[in-house]
């Protein structure tokens, strides 16, 4: 039996033109969380801008509360990784 998975799924409706309009209306739907945002910051950001890139990872830190591990260890991770890239 054929399955696809559901990153696969996102995968093709994220990089795939011929989903544009679906790409578009899951957009909207996250415009105001924090997925919105870290996929402004992995996707949209240009590494070579610091202050908005540092900008971006620490609005999204400022969005996330005690209980969420996941999003603290991916802001651990994106502070790392800006202090990679100021150096």
């Amino acid at each position: 039996m054929f399955q696809i998975s559901v990153f696969k799924q996102m995968r093709r409706v994220l990089m795939d033109e011929c989903y544009a309009e679906e790409k578009e209306a899951w957009m909207e739907e996250c415009k105001e969380t924090k997925l919105w945002q870290l996929w402004e910051i992995l996707f949209e950001t240009d590494v070579r801008n610091r202050a908005l890139l540092e900008a971006r990872i620490y609005a999204y830190g400022s969005q996330i509360k005690e209980t969420d591990y996941l999003h603290r260890d991916i802001f651990v991770w994106l502070v790392s990784f800006l202090n990679l890239v100021i150096k």
